[in-house]
């Protein structure tokens, strides 16, 4: 079963199997194997939708600026350390 899992690892329920088998010798790793198929089903049935492609672009945007936006904050910043270390701004 263990190598059907290997081939196939996107096989929900052959995993499921897989962690009925095991429950009794190892009840944690039979757990452990539900909750990451749960997990993962989870992920799948919230996945947030693509972003339209006006969004990309707006975001894109946003990203070339990020550098100029952020200047004067991290400036701050480093005066703050500066003057918490002992020094001068």
């Amino acid at each position: 079963m263990f190598a059907a899992i290997l081939a196939g690892p996107d096989d929900v329920d052959l995993r499921l199997r897989y962690a009925a088998a095991v429950r009794g010798g190892d009840p944690e790793h039979a757990e452990r194997t539900r909750l990451q198929v749960d997990g993962e089903r989870d992920r799948l049935v919230h996945r947030p939708p693509d972003p339209a492609p006006h969004t990309v672009d707006i975001l894109a945007g946003f990203a070339g600026r990020i550098g100029e936006w952020l200047a004067p904050v991290l400036k701050v910043r480093r005066d703050a350390r500066a003057v918490s270390a002992g020094g001068r701004a």
